[in-house]
């Protein structure tokens, strides 16, 4: 490839020169999935930073889970709790959860992911300090249904990250991301063994609240999914999302003239998919 192609104005600072530029062969209706192939994984880009905010999302609500079934014994002493009551509590967060697959997986295809997996940290975080300060059984209640609420939307973060997965590593990220699940459960559950008894429940509700909060942060400096968005036909968001991964993985942004669309309007996707010379010899 020529070095003259080097020279052309970058809106990005270009991060790993070596790496040839990713062409499409022309003007071309690309998908996102045909990009991510294209430009594989970086080790230290948005990628990862994409990875870990879905460990940590996915640990903070697993950790808000297990939490229950700890503080359970010392809710019911504290407001005298009869078994049925005690029960109530305990259902409450699985209510939630179970009510929060369905409402967060209609939110995440209508408005974007990015939304609903900012709106399910506030819940997880909100219902955790709320649970901390509740005085009374209801009060308890309708905190932990709100967190579960926000638990129900655990798959959101997932589903992002799958997206910016190329195929060849896709079940191993994944998997890293289901592993936090029983991490956040070890690690609230070593916590309360050293908290619970000496201060209370109240503190370790409180502890509890902190990794979904720091999620949330994260959550505002992610990209909305380039799928999602070239599936409702913003294909221009798209590809200014999927821009940022490609500088960073091989030192520049996607060529002019691509349009970015949804699987369903790719086309010509085989073609388009192919360098410049395995083009050449299918069209010889």
């Amino acid at each position: 490839r020529r070095r003259s192609e080097r020279t052309i104005a970058m809106p990005f600072k270009e991060k790993n020169p070596r790496v040839a530029r990713v062409t499409f062969g022309g003007q071309v209706r690309v998908s996102p999935e045909d990009v991510i192939e294209k430009v594989g994984w970086r080790g230290g880009g948005y990628q990862q930073f994409l990875l870990l905010v879905t460990c940590i999302t996915i640990a903070s609500e697993a950790a808000e889970v297990a939490l229950l079934s700890l503080i359970l014994p010392h809710v019911k002493n504290e407001f005298n709790l009869t078994n049925w009551e005690t029960d109530k509590v305990a259902m409450s967060i699985f209510a939630g959860q179970m009510f929060g697959c369905f409402v967060m997986g209609a939110l995440a295809d209508s408005f974007g992911r990015k939304p609903c997996v900012i709106a399910a940290s506030v819940l997880v975080a909100v219902g955790g300090y709320a649970s901390a300060l509740a005085d009374s059984t209801t009060a308890l209640m309708v905190c932990r249904f709100a967190v579960g609420l926000g638990v129900g939307a655990a798959f959101v973060p997932v589903d992002m990250l799958a997206e910016a997965c190329p195929d060849h590593n896709r079940t191993t990220r994944t998997q890293l991301a289901n592993l936090s699940f029983s991490v956040g459960v070890v690690a609230i559950t070593v916590i309360g063994a050293v908290i619970l008894e000496p201060w209370g429940w109240r503190l370790l509700a409180f502890i509890a609240a902190l990794p979904p909060t720091v999620a949330l942060v994260m959550a505002f400096y992610l990209d909305e999914s380039p799928t999602w968005l070239a599936d409702v036909g913003r294909g221009a968001e798209a590809k200014r999302a999927l821009d940022r991964i490609c500088v960073e993985n091989t030192g520049y942004p996607l060529p002019d003239g691509i349009q970015v669309v949804g699987d369903r309007e790719t086309g010509v996707t085989p073609i388009a998919t192919m360098d410049g010379a395995e083009k050449g010899t299918a069209m010889s």
